[in-house]
């Protein structure tokens, strides 16, 4: 279990990853639990993911995935003058070099930027981990970064080189990245490769097909959020009031 602490529009937000159950002691405006084992509370919703074992060996690990996949991977780590670095322990400057790249590929995928003070959250934790790939000719191609604690490595934002030009090297580099995280997670004693949810939906069957060919399966967690303080209780209420009158 994670547990981050950090503020947003005048609440404190205290964010416990992979619980077994309710934390009492978690003490905040509103407590987000994330991924937890079991429901912390009647209101909570189910979260579909899909997750790699990290028990099997590195040759079961391989065959696991799609042919396809495994080609690419193997191609990419004997031609292809990749390079990697991994921050263990990201500072600030780590952080806002990982968004700067991360928020390019973002805006060009209209997709939401990412969240600087979550990831100083997470840092401040001990929960973050970000890496890097680059090629010897291109430079940076792909980055990630990572929700970690000990026992699983949660994908929570990847991002890609947006060049046509070379779109099927940064495909081959980028597979070949979850590869080198999944075994640099694996030596390090984690259990779990976590790929940061499954939607199930068409429109983004391709991401999901994506993140199954690893040889990853689907599991289903639970979010859920709490309130414990009457300013918490207060927004929460009027956040439910506002996604019902959305929904009618």
């Amino acid at each position: 279990m994670l547990i981050a602490y950090r503020r947003m529009r005048g609440l404190s937000l205290c964010e416990l990853y992979f619980a077994d159950q309710r934390h009492v002691e978690a003490t905040a405006d509103v407590v987000l639990y994330l991924q937890s084992a079991q429901r912390t509370s009647p209101r909570a919703v189910e979260f579909r993911t899909c997750v790699v074992d990290l028990g099997f060996d590195r040759d079961d690990l391989l065959s696991r995935m799609r042919k396809q996949v495994a080609y690419e991977i193997r191609r990419a780590d004997q031609r292809d003058s990749a390079s990697f670095v991994i921050e263990d322990q990201p500072n600030g400057a780590a952080i806002d070099t990982f968004l700067a790249f991360y928020n390019e590929f973002a805006f060009a995928k209209r997709i939401r930027p990412g969240n600087s003070l979550k990831l100083k959250a997470l840092a401040a934790a001990g929960g973050l981990r970000l890496v890097a790939a680059s090629h010897s000719e291109h430079g940076l191609m792909a980055a990630h970064a990572y929700i970690c604690d000990g026992t699983r490595a949660r994908l929570l934002y990847s991002a890609a080189r947006r060049d046509e030009q070379i779109r099927q090297l940064t495909g081959r580099i980028n597979k070949l990245l979850h590869w080198r995280m999944i075994n640099h997670f694996k030596s390090s004693g984690f259990k779990v490769y976590d790929f940061g949810g499954i939607s199930g939906s068409r429109e983004l069957q391709s991401i999901d097909e994506f993140k199954l060919s690893f040889g990853a399966v689907v599991m289903t967690e639970f979010n859920d959020m709490c309130a414990t303080s009457v300013r918490g209780r207060m927004a929460l209420g009027l956040l439910r009031m506002v996604s019902f009158f959305r929904r009618k």
